[in-house]
């Protein structure tokens, strides 16, 4: 699949229109088929020396247009009006119709119009990379980033993904293609840290949060952790003589690939927060969470939240977040 982007035809407002008129029709038309023996089918096998003066200037500039094949995209730029652009798949090869009354433009592919659709090349929901691709200076130039273009017509067409107040395009989509990398590396922490091997770290990260004031492994499996893998102890309040208190959190470590579900891992929490009369519980695994399972969680959380006591869950991209922030210095050389 290629990605066309057609500069909008320069000349009288009549020709705009038309373009307009054909895109509206199912026909996508590009500008210097302005003579009747203009059809690229018929000048692609004729020798330049036997073309009329008019037949090789518009062989010259748009026997590119052979190349345009079905399943392709074409964005026509400024169409219908300065900063607004028109896609749509093409579905079917190059055609040549001449209209007299308009005389250029006889170039043109058919559509789907199922595809087709108009929006702002600097709207947030275009990827950076093709709102710049859509400002051709040439007469034509290719979209280079089809995944890109691809998934700024899906955001387009599902209204979704706005900018936050004071936020930049480049961040939101920073923000968004950062989660891929954030996954691959819970993925290594997963890979690199199984089993017991995941605690250690988990406690040695949270020794370098703030307001900790000490984290140990506890126990080396279910019967004698009590669901408890990590045992973290913290303070609140205000850092002043006596209005300092101190907390206990319990931490259950899953180091698993691919996804988390059922209910065994929120039991087991519940049965060391309960063991160790803890004012906290933190579920953390490396694997991204089912929907059913968040939902499990929120109840649980809820449930909990009644009595004072409060549980987090950190799951897939959100481990290494939670690494790279507080344990930085575990993961890079320096």
């Amino acid at each position: 699949m290629i990605i066309w982007a057609f500069k909008n035809p320069t000349g009288a407002p009549d020709l705009e229109k038309y373009v307009v008129d054909s895109l509206e029709k199912g026909e996508s038309r590009f500008g210097w088929g302005y003579d009747p023996g203009a059809d690229l089918l018929k000048l692609q096998g004729k020798p330049w020396k036997d073309m009329t003066k008019e037949e090789g200037d518009c062989w010259y500039h748009s026997h590119f247009l052979l190349g345009v094949k079905p399943g392709d995209w074409i964005v026509h730029v400024n169409i219908p009006r300065y900063g607004q652009c028109t896609a749509a798949m093409v579905s079917g090869d190059y055609r040549f119709d001449l209209n007299q009354q308009i005389r250029d433009c006889g170039h043109y592919f058919p559509i789907d119009l199922t595809t087709k659709i108009q929006f702002d090349r600097n709207d947030p929901l275009v990827h950076p990379r093709v709102s710049r691709s859509l400002k051709p200076r040439q007469r034509y130039q290719r979209v280079y980033f089809a995944n890109e273009f691809l998934e700024s017509i899906a955001r387009i067409k599902a209204g979704g993904g706005q900018l936050k107040k004071g936020d930049s395009k480049g961040k939101f989509y920073l923000r968004k293609e950062m989660a891929g990398p954030l996954k691959a590396i819970a993925q290594l922490i997963h890979r690199n840290h199984p089993s017991k091997e995941l605690e250690y770290l988990v406690c040695e990260v949270f020794g370098n949060i703030p307001g900790v004031t000490s984290a140990k492994v506890n126990g080396s499996g279910w019967g004698t952790d009590h669901g408890a893998d990590v045992i973290v102890n913290y303070q609140t309040g205000l850092p002043f003589p006596d209005l300092l208190k101190n907390e206990i959190l319990v931490v259950q470590v899953k180091s698993y690939d691919f996804q988390i579900h059922g209910k065994l891992a929120i039991e087991q929490l519940k049965t060391a927060i309960d063991k160790f009369k803890a004012n906290a519980g933190m579920l953390i695994c490396t694997a991204e969470p089912t929907d059913v399972f968040r939902k499990e969680f929120r109840k649980f959380s809820e449930e909990l939240g009644k009595t004072g006591i409060l549980v987090s869950l950190i799951a897939g991209q959100e481990v290494a977040k939670f690494v790279i922030k507080y344990g930085n210095e575990l993961l890079f050389d320096e």
